[in-house]
């Protein structure tokens, strides 16, 4: 296809962390993005339990806060997301054709303890802009494969937002969320699977403030990018 070099088009689900570049494919599902940075060091601020082989993100009573994220569009990001070195003009006037059409789905929480600045942070686009993707699939690969990115970028760039060491290139590790975070998930539509990804396309959730390394990532076993040992 014109604008990507030896590139298989394929449709496939956003997690919340992920690496850029290194893409893994499980069942149709690309499993996040991850810079080739570093993660820094972890911050013990956080309370964590036992589940199973996970350590669950313990936040105490949550309350939820509905943020506002306006990111823009990030041409460099949206490279990097996409794995390319240039894009088409056509297929950039397709993306600033969209971006704010995106944007009106898109949402962010914050979830934290009574009292606590610490907390987790979840951005996604409601399934009106899969919609969207889907037609620009069924139009051409190269057109859904430039929204699906845009899309990636979107919330990729909400998270940078509100997380800055996340724009500066560290990791965005996926917490094991416990129950009440996973009722208060549910309560916007978002149902949560042991697979590391929630019921919609495109979501990116980390902790913030930020809270890095792969040791408290819920995708630290299956990420080829783990500094954890296997084995």
């Amino acid at each position: 296809m014109e604008g990507y070099e030896t590139k298989t088009y394929f449709k496939c689900r956003l997690t919340a962390t992920a690496w850029i570049g290194d893409r893994e494919r499980a069942g149709g599902t690309v499993v996040g993005y991850r810079t080739d940075d570093g993660a820094l060091e972890l911050d013990a601020g956080l309370g964590y339990t036992r589940s199973n082989s996970f350590r669950e993100v313990a936040l105490g009573k949550i309350n939820a806060e509905k943020l506002t994220p306006n990111p823009e569009f990030d041409l460099f990001l949206y490279l990097k997301v996409s794995g390319v070195a240039k894009v088409e003009q056509h297929l950039c006037d397709l993306c600033e054709t969209h971006w704010d059409a995106f944007k009106e789905h898109l949402k962010g929480y914050r979830f934290a303890g009574d009292g606590s600045k610490r907390g987790v942070v979840i951005f996604f686009l409601e399934p009106a802009a899969e919609g969207l993707v889907e037609e620009a699939w069924a139009r051409s690969p190269s057109e859904g494969f430039a929204l699906h990115n845009l899309a990636v970028s979107m919330v990729m760039g909400a998270a940078a937002e509100a997380v800055p060491e996340i724009e500066a290139g560290a990791c965005a590790p996926l917490p094991t969320p416990d129950r009440d975070l996973k009722r208060r998930l549910e309560r916007l539509g978002l149902v949560w699977n042991d697979a590391g990804t929630v019921s919609v396309q495109y979501a990116v959730m980390t902790h913030a403030p930020y809270c890095g390394g792969c040791a408290v990532c819920h995708l630290r076993a299956s990420c080829p990018k783990s500094d954890i040992p296997r084995g």
